[in-house]
C-alpha cells in the first residue's frame, strides 16, 4: 500500500469497505461517536430546523398554499419538502406538547365560561318555551349541555373524563387519517391515476395543518377554551379544506364546497 493511499474503513452499518468519511454504499458516516442525551435532542430538532432544512419551506407551503404539498408529492417532487408522515408526527408532537402546558389563567377562564354557560342556559329555557315544537333541537342542546357539565374539570368525574379524552385524542386522530382518505376515495373514485395511498397523503397534509393551526390556540394565553375561539378554529380549518380540495383535486369552487361539507360533516359525526 502506498503512502498516499487512504486505509480502508469498514462501515459499521453495512460492512462495506469505505475510504472517506461517508460510505459510498449506504451513505452513513464512517466516524461515529457515542451519542449523548443532549445530542439526541439537538439532532431531533436539527433535523427540521438546520440552515438548509426543508421545514420552513414545507410549513410555508402548508399554510400559504393549501393542496400544494399534496400536488407536489403526487407529481413526485418530494426532495424539496418534508415527507408527509414526518411532518404530521412532528407537528402533532408540538400540538400535544403545548396542550399539556398551562398558558392561561385557567381559574378566570372557568369563571367566564361558567357565567356564559349559565346565561346560555337561561336563554335556551326562554327560547324553547316559545318554540315547543322544536323538540329535537331542544333535546339535543339539553344533552349537549349535560355532557358539558359532566366534563367540568372542577369535579372529580370531569377531571377523570377529560384525562381519558386527552390520552385518547392521539389514537382518535390517527384513526381519522385513513377515514378521511376513504371519504376522499368515495368522492373522487372516478379520478384516474389516484389510489387510496394518494388520498392518505392529502389527509396527512390536512391533519398537519389542523394540528399546526390548533397549536396557535394552545399558545393563545386568554380564554383558550371559549366557544368563540372554537368556532373560529372550526371555521378556519373548514375553509382550508375547501381550498385544499379545490387545488389538489382541481375542481370548481361549488363542488369543492359540497365535497368539503360532506367530508367535514362525516368527519365530525364520526369524531
Amino acid at each position: 500500500m502506498s503512502q498516499n493511499q487512504k486505509p480502508y474503513i469498514v462501515c459499521p452499518n453495512c460492512g462495506n469497505h469505505a475510504i472517506d468519511d461517508y460510505c459510498s454504499k449506504c451513505g452513513q458516516a464512517t466516524h461515529l461517536h457515542k451519542e449523548t442525551t443532549w445530542g439526541l435532542i439537538v439532532h431531533f430538532f436539527g433535523h427540521y430546523f438546520h440552515y438548509d432544512s426543508k421545514f420552513w419551506q414545507t410549513l410555508k407551503a402548508l399554510w400559504v398554499s393549501p393542496g400544494k404539498l399534496t400536488l407536489a408529492y403526487w407529481d413526485k417532487q418530494r426532495a424539496r419538502y418534508i415527507p408527509p408522515i414526518s411532518l404530521y408526527i412532528f407537528i402533532s408532537f408540538i400540538f400535544f406538547f403545548t396542550s399539556s402546558l398551562d398558558l392561561g389563567n385557567q381559574t378566570e377562564n372557568k369563571k367566564v365560561y361558567k357565567t356564559d354557560g349559565a346565561s346560555h342556559k337561561t336563554t335556551l329555557v326562554k327560547d324553547t318555551a316559545n318554540h315547543r315544537k322544536h323538540k329535537f333541537v331542544q333535546n339535543f342542546i339539553h344533552n349537549f349541555d349535560k355532557k358539558a357539565d359532566e366534563m367540568d374539570s372542577d369535579t372529580e368525574a370531569g377531571k377523570e373524563l377529560n384525562e381519558k379524552i386527552f390520552h385518547a385524542v392521539p389514537k382518535i386522530f390517527f384513526f381519522m387519517i385513513p377515514l378521511m382518505a376513504v371519504l376522499m376515495k368515495l368522492l373522487f373514485y372516478r379520478r384516474k391515476g389516484l389510489f387510496y395511498v394518494d388520498h392518505i397523503i392529502f389527509s396527512l397534509h390536512y391533519h398537519s395543518f389542523c394540528f399546526s393551526f390548533l397549536t396557535l390556540d394552545n399558545l393563545y394565553p386568554f380564554d383558550a377554551g371559549s366557544r368563540i375561539i372554537l368556532a373560529c378554529s372550526l371555521t378556519g380549518i373548514f375553509v382550508y379544506l375547501i381550498v385544499a380540495i379545490r387545488k389538489a383535486y382541481k375542481i370548481n369552487a361549488a363542488l369543492s364546497f359540497l365535497a368539503s361539507l360532506f367530508t367535514f360533516a362525516a368527519y365530525l359525526i364520526t369524531l
